[in-house]
């Protein structure tokens, strides 16, 4: 059993969901000396990826976390089939199951019900069993989820904002997808603070609270 005090689970279905959604938050979180753990369920996106694809793929995740103040024995990474996850789900839940109770997190960060991505939902849902007692939040991917529910924030800084933008370009991500580039990051985060008063925030979901 992991002792530390101040303990945080990020459940990613894939690797760069959790960054993408609460990177700032991961890094704020962090800083602020709380052990942040990150759990993700697809390191590639074929069941049969050579070898040298998943020793590549894990080694560059590995480092995107770093950046944000996760090191690496606090990684646990798994390989399901990318949009094959309800396949795995009673697997899935095991798991989540075994980390609650390696890790016992006192919150945990997870899609939100509101994903319409086909292993998004399988995670979100194996996640609020395995974890109904614990305080649970949905982080926010708006470009895959309907009717997101703004109804937390965490005040991030801009230098947790720009590191997020660094853990991501580890992941080559920012020249891929829309929603990973620099601007799209920064102006999302405006937004959310924007709307509590501050310059930067991330907004949640809250799916369950426990004091």
């Amino acid at each position: 059993m992991i002792k530390d005090k101040n303990k945080t689970l990020v459940i990613s279905p894939h690797p760069d969901d959790g960054i993408l959604g609460c990177g700032a938050t991961i890094m704020r979180l962090t800083g602020e000396q709380t052990s942040v753990y990150y759990a993700v369920f697809s390191i590639t996106d074929f069941e049969a990826s050579p070898h040298s694809a998943l020793t590549e793929n894990s080694a560059m995740f590995a480092k995107s976390l770093l950046e944000l103040g996760i090191p690496q024995q606090q990684i646990s990474l798994f390989n399901f089939t990318t949009r094959n996850f309800y396949k795995y789900r009673q697997e899935i839940l095991e798991l989540l199951i075994s980390l609650r109770q390696l890790i016992q997190p006192q919150q945990v960060f997870m899609p939100s019900s509101t994903s319409i991505h086909q292993d998004h939902c399988v995670v979100y849902e194996e996640g609020l069993r395995a974890f109904k007692h614990i305080s649970c939040y949905g982080y926010d991917l708006p470009w895959d989820a309907i009717n997101f529910e703004t109804s937390c924030f965490f005040k991030v800084e801009e230098t947790h904002i720009n590191q997020k933008i660094k853990a991501l370009q580890f992941m080559n991500q920012s020249s891929t997808n829309k929603y990973a580039n620099d601007s799209f990051i920064g102006g999302l985060a405006r937004v959310r603070g924007t709307q509590i008063n501050t310059d930067f925030a991330e907004a949640f979901e809250v799916l369950r609270t426990v004091m």
